[in-house]
């Protein structure tokens, strides 16, 4: 959660986290967290899993718990005792502490990285702060005063080495220009759960077991002779040759590492480049097999729309089909069936999917069941008439159903009006009988139908008229002769008198039907209503009165 967080209130967290710690606990961060600032309150024990442990230093001064707290007084209790009851005596710890301060050597306390911890007496004639980062400034090797720089480094870079004390004699130091000697203790300190530590001591050349309680500084000296000098450059460059020494040794197991990270790199990126090839060939894969699932998605695109124009056509067809059709699977449940078969059969949309034993049709069929079955086993076509409730015959015809396979999979029902072609079959019967009556009768005839389309004619009215069975079948009477037959009395016969009797005889009619031959006609005519127009008829008998030697023919009349 730290990472959601400002970087005060992150300061603020590691402080309360530092002074909450115990010595031995431990400080776990999430794999994006860190220290951040506070880096000098905690060391690394786990860079890579972020464990950190508690440095043994103070908690900053600015260091304050957020809440506050104030522990309540149980009136129960009993009165709180003097403090002096509770402290025991000090007095061997307050001699402990005058006595170091007074006669032990000056000195620090550092951590592996060389960063003070803690100052123990005057260092100040050894130490000096460096400039720059105050965090940075506490670093050991840059509070050095002149002339103990090298041996320094020597002393501290020898114990964190060795782990063991290292003592370094002879050292010199220069401060306000005063020169000093003395003799420098590296001591390494080991606390069970915690980090290294090093004891670093300033003491005195000579004044083992002497009181010091301050550091007495001699008149700068010149060297008595050369000798002297020499010697002391020699040590300084055998100090700085040690020096030397152990940075190249640091470098060369500082080179060693970087070769061997080097080499785990290497490695790495072979293993990296390996696992792309391996990617890109897995991409080339993907891309292929998309593209063929593409193709097959098309495909099943197309046939999906097949399919739903297929059964759009089979919907559009089974509507429009005026035959009761019923389509059953094997196990004889229904399937499909068209509109005709709902009346039929007593069939809702909902009964597609039941047995057709569980529904009760209309029709009398008691053995409809052991039918479909027989035909399903058979192979073989089933026929039988049957009768519906009110009486209406059907043809009932049983088929095998087959799939694309060719493999039986159910059986069709199909039931046919009996009466519908019985009735069709009288009247085309009614109609030849009539036609032949027509053609025997000695009297020019015409049969018409309820548009007043001529539908029959006789030889008598061809022989009278001059025309043929072309010129006349299926035209209008008033186009007859080329236009000759729109007379208006024949107007007011047809669209007037005969709509309004049913029937006239003897009905006169002067007209030109034949061009130059005026014509005087009685026609005898009746209309037999169908209940429709398109299904009326119209007879027209014709009687020639312009060939009669006989008195005029009477007034037309017509019936009571």
């Amino acid at each position: 959660m730290l990472i959601y967080m400002g970087a005060v209130l992150q300061r603020k967290l590691m402080t309360v986290f530092h002074y909450a710690l115990k010595p031995s606990g431990f400080l776990m961060l999430g794999g994006a967290e860190t220290v951040g600032a506070q880096a000098d309150l905690f060391a690394v024990i786990d860079k890579k899993h972020r464990i950190f442990v508690k440095r043994p230093i103070e908690t900053p001064s600015s260091f304050q718990i957020p809440v506050e707290y104030t522990p309540s007084r149980s009136p129960h209790r009993g009165a709180r005792l003097p403090t002096e009851m509770h402290t025991p005596p000090s007095f061997q710890n307050e001699a402990n502490r005058l006595v170091l301060d007074r006669y032990g050597p000056p000195g620090v306390i550092v951590d592996e990285n060389f960063q003070i911890i803690q100052f123990r007496g005057k260092t100040g004639f050894y130490l000096e702060p460096a400039p720059g980062d105050a965090a940075q400034s506490l670093n050991l090797l840059k509070m050095a005063r002149e002339g103990l720089l090298h041996g320094l480094q020597t002393a501290l870079y020898g114990a964190r080495k060795s782990d063991k004390p290292v003592h370094k004699q002879g050292l010199r130091v220069t401060h306000n220009g005063t020169h000093h000697e003395l003799d420098l203790h590296v001591i390494p300190l080991a606390v069970p759960g915690e980090e290294r530590h090093f004891l670093v001591l300033f003491e005195e050349a000579g004044s083992v077991g002497e009181a010091a309680p301050e550091v007495a500084l001699s008149p700068p000296q010149q060297p008595s002779s050369d000798d002297e000098r020499v010697k002391q450059l020699q040590e300084e460059l055998a100090a700085s040759r040690e020096y030397l020494q152990s940075i190249i040794q640091d470098l060369e197991a500082a080179n060693e590492e970087l070769q061997s990270a080097n080499e785990e790199i290497l490695s790495s990126n072979e293993e990296l480049q390996s696992t792309n090839e391996e990617l890109d060939t897995a991409k080339e894969e993907l891309q292929s097999t998309n593209e063929e699932l593409n193709t097959v998605n098309e495909e099943l695109h197309g046939r999906n729309e097949e399919l739903s124009r297929v059964n759009s056509d089979l919907v559009n067809l089974l509507g429009c089909v005026e035959i009761a059709i019923v389509i059953v699977g094997s196990d004889l449940s229904i399937r499909r069936f068209t509109p005709m078969a709902e009346k039929v059969l007593n069939l809702i949309p909902t009964d597609i999917g039941r047995p057709i034993s569980q529904i009760k049709p209309n029709i009398e069929c008691p053995g409809l069941e052991k039918m479909i079955v027989r035909v399903i086993d058979t192979v073989t076509i089933q026929e039988m008439n049957v009768r519906d409730s009110e009486g209406n015959w059907y043809a009932l015809r049983i088929r095998p159903y087959k799939n694309v396979e060719n493999r039986i999979d159910g059986a069709v029902l199909a039931l046919f009006d009996i009466a519908s072609r019985r009735h069709e079959l009288e009247l085309r019967q009614a109609r030849d009988g009539t036609r032949a009556i027509v053609e025997v009768v000695r009297q020019p005839l015409v049969v018409l139908d309820g548009h007043l389309r001529v539908q029959a004619i006789n030889r008598a009215f061809t022989e009278m008229f001059g025309l043929s069975n072309d010129d006349v079948l299926h035209r209008h009477v008033y186009d007859l002769g080329g236009g000759t037959w729109d007379a208006p009395p024949l107007h007011r016969l047809l669209d007037d008198v005969l709509p309004r009797q049913g029937r006239c005889a003897g009905f006169r009619v002067e007209h030109e039907f034949v061009r130059g031959e005026p014509m005087q006609l009685a026609v005898d005519a009746a209309r037999i209503d169908g209940g429709d127009p398109g299904t009326a008829l119209v007879v027209l008998a014709i009687h020639d009165l312009t060939r009669l030697d006989a008195s005029p023919a009477p007034p037309a009349t017509a019936p009571a």
